[in-house]
């Protein structure tokens, strides 16, 4: 099958951590003998077409001098930049415009069109008169939580939904939140997000280190400002703990002088980026993974802190329940450092029913969640139903 996939999110060069999900479900749809070709977005430094890890990229220009092309540059995504900059929104017509325009020109070569959030859902509906190719949406969680938010967002999400045949989703309280926008719930499809088994596995316990992870963009709905209040009262009753916070956002500066004002900066680290198989080994050292996010729709590395057999302490807020169980974590009212805090120092301070969590949550990660080589097949099965059926 010949397979178009449009994303904002995809590695801009060799190496680049940016959307690693959407090319491991390029990758994996590859391997099962299918024709796979991404249009994503430009941006400085990254190629306009290019093979990229075996599979055919294609990044439209959007704005001239590419140095404009700024969309990708605030960690956090296009929300990010939509709140954080906002001269940067004269940019989402223009991005969604090239997206468009390069579903029209490939699209007509394949057999079905894959888009990932609903920016790239609406290229797909609106080049559809052109190619008049099935279109499957997935949908992965700010573009259903933020967008909605922005002036005629609710409306946008709507109308580019809308012109697609099928809509998958990583958890189902996205299903809930779309059916709230009028979406209607037949539409919808739940997959288990999938994980690399092999590369997230569980060490040995003893090889564990006095270490509290955070992994995620560093802005405001992801609560990291939450968890340094937090790692404060943590560090007060246990001062061996380190906290490392890897990711990058416009939030950073501001977290640091937090970290220093609060005494803990020399127990606090800050890592910008990591390969994935560094998150991997971070992963397998660390004590406990905190997600104490405002939003989420899953929360992917704490699927994948699961697989090392790391407990997670997270926020009870959108799919994180169902990512993490009770007997593999804790989750606290989200917003609220306290509760943080106080059930960070709960686990810490009982080492037996942290290893229990830590056995129980490599168990759930094998049994919960999927490869990617099925993950792809069950795509596949949508892809070729649809594929059947006339247009």
């Amino acid at each position: 099958m010949r397979i178009l996939e449009i994303s904002t999110l995809f590695p801009r060069w060799p190496g680049d951590g940016r959307g690693p999900i959407i090319l491991q479900i390029a990758q994996a749809l590859q391997a099962q003998g299918n024709q796979v070709t991404v249009i994503s977005q430009h941006g400085p430094g990254s190629q306009v077409s290019e093979i990229l890890h075996d599979v055919n990229v294609y990044r439209p220009r959007y704005a001239w001098p590419d140095r404009l092309e700024s969309l990708q540059d605030t960690g956090g995504g296009l929300p990010a930049a939509w709140e954080k900059k906002p001269w940067t929104r004269l940019l989402f017509p223009m991005l969604l415009a090239a997206q468009t325009v390069a579903a029209i020109k490939l699209a007509p070569d394949h057999d079905i069109v894959h888009a990932h959030f609903t920016i790239p859902a609406m290229a797909a509906t609106l080049s559809r008169p052109f190619h008049r190719k099935p279109i499957v949406a997935t949908v992965r969680g700010s573009d259903i939580y933020r967008i909605p938010n922005y002036p005629g967002g609710k409306l946008f999400n709507r109308i580019a939904l809308s012109g697609c045949d099928k809509i998958t989703v990583m958890s189902k309280d996205l299903i809930k939140a779309s059916v709230a926008l009028g979406m209607s719930e037949t539409k919808f499809e739940y997959i288990p997000p999938p994980i690399n088994i092999e590369r997230f596995t569980m060490g040995p316990w003893e090889n564990r280190e006095p270490l509290l992870v955070y992994i995620a963009s560093l802005i405001p709905r992801k609560g990291p400002n939450f968890l340094i209040d937090a790692f404060a009262e943590v560090h007060r009753q246990s001062p061996e703990y380190q906290l490392v916070m890897v990711g990058s956002g416009p939030m950073e500066v501001e977290l640091k002088a937090q970290a220093e004002a609060l005494g803990i900066s020399q127990s606090t680290k800050f890592i910008p980026r990591l390969t994935q198989v560094e998150v991997a080994d971070l992963l397998k050292k660390a004590m406990l993974f905190i997600l104490p996010s405002l939003e989420e729709a899953l929360g992917m590395v704490a699927v994948e802190a699961l697989a090392c057999g790391t407990p997670v302490v997270g926020s009870r807020v959108g799919g994180i329940p169902e990512a993490v169980p009770e007997n593999a974590g804790k989750l606290v009212p989200p917003g609220d450092s306290d509760a943080l805090a106080k059930a960070i120092c709960e686990l810490l301070n009982d080492q037996s029913k942290l290893r229990e969590l830590s056995e129980n949550a490599r168990h759930w990660s094998e049994t919960a969640f999927c490869s990617h080589q099925e993950n792809a097949a069950r795509l596949l099965r949508i892809f070729e139903t649809l594929v059947g059926r006339p247009q």
